[in-house]
């Protein structure tokens, strides 16, 4: 017995490897677009007789956060399948059966894989009305002209202005320098200063004016500034009711500190406060007794403040045990009910484990959670939605994803179950995330495009692998890079597609772990194709080594097969020389990126 089948669109395909028992398995991928697909499948028996079926699939919307990937399957119950008009049949794991022989010899059965679903863009955060079920189609309030760029946006919301409430975005304009290569200064037609940049909207997003506000923020002792990106806040209660808040990052020399904004004007009039040293990117939230609760992203752990006069001054400054941290952007959010909500990576090295807290005293302490992903994971942002549940939106996968999720308040768990659930101790861990993608470039255009403006050189030696943050070819500085427009860009690296692209470098970050109370000797890491990404000759007992920088190359034989399948092995000794028995160790970790 033989099967075929015609599929649309690529990501629904047939498995025919148990042919030989009747049994064929439709795939589902988890990048499937909603709406409803068709595959034809035609099935030939020993006599050569043939029967055919015409099989519609729907995918829904169906963004329901218990239904998240976990360590080696998905949970997808948003999928219908309909065999046809008498046979219908709605599934959420193993399908059923149809027979196709005519003659009741030969069954077919038909299940799913990878049902996880859920809601991404490649580059842009879109618009829903309906609790995240829908989103619209891309809407542009601010195109940038020429090399010039905008960058780390953040919304804040005013809902007592107007008729419609006021929706003010705020975000970083550059010309040539960024946040570590501009110069102090506030004048607008200065290409070496990075600038803050507003835009305002009181009809919900139908028109928008927009504005510089850098003279209200920078001061003479500080050339870099950027806003946060996510989410502002607001304090609704107390002596400073309606004050609008939003966190930036500033530079001065080689330090890196953040700092609270507040606005007392509806987002006309902006001033600096509260200083957070050591503080970067950092989320904000009004309290229900009105004052201002601070998350700062640091490593080991999140650097969390308060303070009682609407963010004028902080009143204490401490590293959050309770909340480790790998220096990543994660959210605050103040629910209806007065609890507080956080999300973070909760790892102290790789952007990865993204989990949300509950509090139920004020961000005092976080009591109950759940694990939104384990694997790689970066920003978030939460909000409560109208039907009293929570989205987040995160980045997945090396930044590839953008991720809507949903979850009710009920489907919490202790939060001391959802992290020994997200990270297992075991005796030696090797763990290893892509970090991000760095796309082919065509080196022949790129010569030929002549003497484009170039990002200022700087002095980064003063600022460490965590202050650089992870931009440039090599997770540190942009300088000396080469600046071109849209259009000079698509030439240089291809118009803007999904997936990876033969010559493409994924970079991944990894940690060694040694749990044991003896020395691990000889630590070799060889990837796929048994090439040496790192070496180390002795890790000591309880003690760990972070490699941020393994890169691998994507091939024809990875774009052809659809997915590209990194192997990464780590090997060594356990035990010394003198002393103790030694021991060969050897682990495993295969990381799959879908090409397409």
């Amino acid at each position: 017995m033989t099967f075929s089948s015609s599929a649309s669109p690529w990501e629904i395909t047939l498995d025919t490897s148990t042919a030989s028992s009747g049994f064929v398995t439709v795939n589902v991928d988890s990048y499937t677009a909603t709406g409803t697909h068709s595959i034809n499948i035609s099935v030939t028996d020993s006599v050569s007789a043939t029967s055919s079926l015409a099989l519609s699939i729907l995918v829904n919307d169906f963004p329901i956060l218990n239904n998240v990937r976990n360590e080696n399957s998905y949970v997808k119950p948003g999928l219908v399948l309909n065999l046809d008009a008498a046979n219908p049949l709605s599934s959420s794991g193993a399908g059923n059966w149809r027979d196709l022989s005519g003659a009741g010899s030969a069954a077919m059965y038909l299940t799913f894989s990878e049902y996880y679903r859920h809601y991404y863009d490649e580059n842009y955060v879109e618009v829903s009305n309906d609790n995240g079920a829908t989103w619209s189609a891309q809407e542009i309030f601010r195109k940038h002209q020429d090399i010039s760029g905008f960058g780390d946006a953040s919304i804040v919301i005013d809902p007592t202005y107007g008729d419609k409430g006021r929706i003010i975005v705020l975000y970083q304009w550059t010309q040539t320098a960024g946040f570590f290569e501009s110069i102090i200064g506030t004048d607008l037609e200065d290409p070496l200063i990075a600038h803050i940049a507003r835009s305002i909207s009181d009809d919900d997003g139908v028109t928008w004016r927009h504005d510089a506000i850098t003279d209200q923020l920078k001061d003479d002792q500080t050339p870099g500034i950027f806003a946060t990106s996510g989410m502002g806040g607001r304090i609704a209660e107390g002596k400073f009711a309606g004050r609008l808040l939003q966190t930036f990052v500033l530079r001065r020399e080689f330090e890196l500190l953040s700092a609270i904004g507040f606005s007392d004007d509806h987002g006309e009039n902006w001033r600096l406060g509260a200083l957070i040293p050591g503080g970067n990117e950092t989320a904000i939230a009004g309290l229900s007794d009105g004052t201002v609760l601070v998350h700062s992203r640091a490593t080991p752990h999140r650097l969390a403040g308060r303070s009682s006069d609407g963010g004028t001054t902080l009143s204490t400054l401490y590293p959050d045990t309770t909340l480790l941290d790998p220096s990543d952007n994660g959210s605050l959010l103040v629910l209806k009910n007065g609890d507080v909500i956080c999300s973070h990576n909760h790892d102290a090295d790789l952007r990865r484990n993204t989990l949300i807290k509950r509090s139920t005293d004020g961000g005092i302490n976080w009591t109950t959670g759940i694990c939104i992903e384990a694997d790689s994971s970066a920003y978030s942002t939460a909000c409560e939605l109208s039907d009293g549940s929570i989205g987040v939106l995160y980045e997945r996968n090396a930044y590839q994803e953008i991720v809507f999720a949903r979850f009710s308040i009920n489907e919490l768990q202790p939060i001391d179950a959802v992290i020994e659930t997200s990270q297992h101790k075991v005796d030696i861990e090797f763990t290893l995330v892509p970090r991000y993608i760095r796309p082919d470039r065509n080196n022949e255009i790129e010569k030929h495009l002549g003497n484009a403006p170039t990002v200022p050189e700087v002095d980064m030696s003063g600022f460490n692998i965590t202050e650089r943050k992870e931009v440039g070819a090599a997770g540190g500085t942009t300088s000396g890079d080469s600046l071109y427009t849209t259009e000079e860009l698509e030439l240089i690296l291809g118009p803007i597609t999904p997936g990876l692209h033969v010559g493409d470098e994924v970079r991944f970050s990894a940690r060694v772990t040694n749990n044991l109370e003896i020395t691990l000797s000889n630590l070799r890491i060889n990837d796929r194709n048994q090439q040496r990404v790192f070496n180390k000759s002795t890790l000591a007992s309880n003690s760990k080594e972070c490699i941020l920088d393994i890169r691998q190359l994507v091939t024809e034989a990875d774009v052809a097969a659809g997915i590209a399948r990194y192997e990464f092995e780590l090997s060594g000794s356990i035990g010394e020389a003198k002393g103790s028995e030694i021991s060969e160790f050897k682990k495993l970790v295969t990381v799959k990126m879908p090409t397409k």
